[in-house]
């Protein structure tokens, strides 16, 4: 094999892996979140999950604690850098 066809393959499977890490990172994220909120008795809703530097940032974000039927989270836009959470946008609902 020569060197060049060797190189290309390595580029090649190099491309594959790392998109199919792409492709694993929102699911990953997403169990990772729920497994934390089921600790807590929470029910988390998350539309999409994107990788950030140094960490990953959430969008639209809800939470239900069925507990408290009468109230519910939404924030718009979640940061999550090792062990600090920054949330921006978002409220919360309660039916009068």
């Amino acid at each position: 094999m020569t060197v060049r066809r060797w190189i290309l393959l390595t580029l090649a499977l190099l491309v594959s892996l790392s998109g199919g890490g792409a492709l694993a990172f929102g699911p990953f994220v997403r169990a990772k979140a729920q497994d934390r909120a089921d600790r807590y008795g929470i029910t988390l809703q998350i539309d999409s999950t994107r990788p950030a530097l140094f960490g990953v940032r959430l969008k639209n974000v809800r939470l239900n604690i069925p507990e408290i039927p009468a109230l519910s989270l939404q924030f718009d836009d979640v940061f999550i850098d090792g062990t600090e959470v920054s949330i921006q946008g978002g409220g919360s609902h309660h039916p009068r």
